[in-house]
């Protein structure tokens, strides 16, 4: 897919990223700024957008609704320094909001292409992301639209490939009193209580 300066420049919405393909979705990423650092500020709601496969996007859904961790409802950002900073996860657990899956947030190159990106990455903490080191990456698309990537390291240490997904917002502020629902992720690595009989099924 190629981004032509027109269609740059025509005003994005969540709807129209969910009928792009996973393809076309990186593609757009490649064409993106970088945000400025201290704009991401407070919490946004997320999206998931096409993974690439069917069996992908039920795996996503999966994964972000259906576990103990909670139903994903977006992430949070607050500056420290004005490169630095870090971010929690918002997820629903038992009808409640809660913060957990904490990050540490730079400016710094993408993974992919090489170009200028917000990143995040969850080793920063002891969290269960960090044990797969993973990395997300904001870059901007609209005004309090932002076109985002996600990549773990596999069971090879090699580095996956990258999932796209969407933030809006601000929506609120940064919560900077939370108490993490799994534990504060800084002394010891918060447990996230595992169900077996909750795994995944493919659909059929």
């Amino acid at each position: 897919m190629t981004i032509s300066k027109e269609v740059s420049k025509e005003k994005w919405t969540v709807e129209k990223l969910k009928k792009m393909s996973r393809e076309d979705l990186i593609e757009l990423y490649k064409t993106l700024p970088a945000p400025a650092f201290e704009e991401m500020d407070g919490e946004y709601d997320g999206h998931t957008l096409d993974t690439g496969s069917e069996l992908g996007n039920q795996m996503s859904e999966w994964i972000m609704n259906k576990t103990a961790m909670g139903v994903w409802k977006g992430k949070a950002y607050t500056p420290k320094t004005s490169t630095t900073g870090e971010g929690y996860n918002r997820y629903v657990i038992d009808g409640k909001e809660r913060q957990h899956l904490r990050f540490g947030t730079d400016m710094n190159v993408s993974l992919f292409d090489g170009k200028p990106t917000l990143r995040m990455r969850y080793g920063v903490f002891k969290n269960v992301s960090a044990r797969n080191d993973l990395v997300d990456e904001v870059r901007k698309l609209d005004e309090q639209i932002y076109l985002c990537t996600g990549a773990a390291l596999d069971q090879n240490g090699n580095r996956g490939p990258p999932t796209p997904f969407c933030l809006t917002g601000p929506v609120r502020e940064y919560d900077h009193e939370t108490e993490f629902y799994f534990g504060d992720e800084v002394s010891k690595t918060a447990i996230i209580p595992f169900d077996p009989n909750n795994q995944f099924k493919p659909k059929k």
